[in-house]
Formats: structure tokens, sequence, C-alpha cells
């Protein structure tokens, strides 16, 4: 599935890829987690073992 999505899109679960474009900005959450605020609004979480990737995907 992946080699099928754009380079703008970034796997955060075992079950959920993110478009880039559509992120607003970043929380870390008092149990430690990654929350991801999108621009319509909406609120995921990125998996632990996929933590190391986004970072990279975004330069941080």
């Amino acid at each position: 599935m992946a080699e099928l999505l754009s380079p703008d899109f970034v796997k955060i679960s075992r079950s959920e890829f993110v478009n880039l474009n559509y992120l607003d900005h970043l929380e870390l959450t008092v149990q430690g987690t990654i929350a991801l605020k999108l621009k319509n609004g909406t609120t995921t979480f990125v998996a632990r073992r996929c933590v190391k990737n986004l970072k990279e995907r975004l330069g941080i």
C-alpha cells in the first residue's frame, strides 16, 4: 500500500497513513505519545514504532 501513495503520505500506525500536507501541528501528550492535529480538526496518534520514521520525514 505504501508504494502506491504519493511521497506526501507517512505511515503512523499499522493501519493509518497521514498526508503531511494536511498536518497542522504536533502535540506531546501527558502519556508521552505524539498526537497529530490535522487542518480539518481531526486528531490522531502516532504509534511508538512509527515515531522515528515520522521525525525523519519532518526533519526533526
